[in-house]
């Protein structure tokens, strides 16, 4: 932490399907009770698996992150990257201010993106043309040398538009895409010193928004 700003280290790490599966070996360790039960079951039914890991890391996840590799570069600049135009394994380290929002890019840009996602239980479904997976991300510290982590995800679709939004007498332009956000899957979660937030998918959870954020194209095949 410097002042108000957090330093915060962004780890993504592509395996080729049909390899062994991470999750498989981190089961045990991963802590999905820091996560509320309704949020827990929202995220799975939406192909989503998130967590706490802290202590000694398994073997297998270890190898998967590298995390024994060199020291991650400072990010100089915040613009999405897609994981499936990086290598294996990608860090970033960028510095968040409390007011600051990073777009963390899960996937490249479909041309057509059908999608289905449970909300409040009931299905729904739609197709977005030229669609990103993105996930916000915030940080904010709690006083105590702790840092809370919320990460949303949503869908950037379409072309760029123009809005106009009026504060304190002020005229701002804003040019963004369209986005379709998933509130109800927001992670938040405290972290102290020695303890990473795990995002993934779940093999189980076929056309899911979760197998949509975390698999794609890789070379001749498919990573997840």
């Amino acid at each position: 932490a410097l002042g108000e700003r957090r330093w915060v280290e962004i780890v993504f790490a592509g395996v080729p399907s049909g390899q062994e599966n991470p999750n498989d070996r981190v089961g045990q360790q991963l802590d999905e009770q820091a996560l509320r039960g309704s949020l827990r079951a929202a995220l799975a039914r939406n192909g989503f698996r998130a967590g706490l890991m802290s202590g000694n890391l398994p073997a297998a996840l270890v190898r998967v992150l590298k995390l024994q590799d060199a020291v991650p570069q400072v990010a100089a600049e915040l613009e999405p990257k897609a994981l499936e135009l990086a290598p294996t394994v990608r860090r970033r380290l960028v510095q968040l201010s409390p007011e600051s929002r990073v777009q963390v890019a899960e996937s490249g840009i479909y041309d057509q993106l059908p999608l289905l996602w449970y909300r409040r239980g009931h299905l729904q479904g739609e197709s977005f043309a030229k669609a990103q997976c993105i996930f916000a991300l915030t940080a904010a510290g709690q006083g105590d040398g702790r840092v809370r982590l919320k990460l949303v995800p949503e869908i950037q679709h379409g072309d760029p538009r123009q809005t106009i939004t009026t504060a304190d007498g002020f005229f701002r332009i804003d040019v963004a895409r369209p986005k379709q956000l998933f509130d109800e899957l927001a992670i938040s979660v405290v972290l102290s010193a020695g303890q990473m937030l795990l995002v993934g998918t779940m093999p189980d959870r076929p056309g899911s928004i979760g197998q949509q954020f975390f698999t794609g194209p890789s070379g001749d095949g498919r990573e997840q």
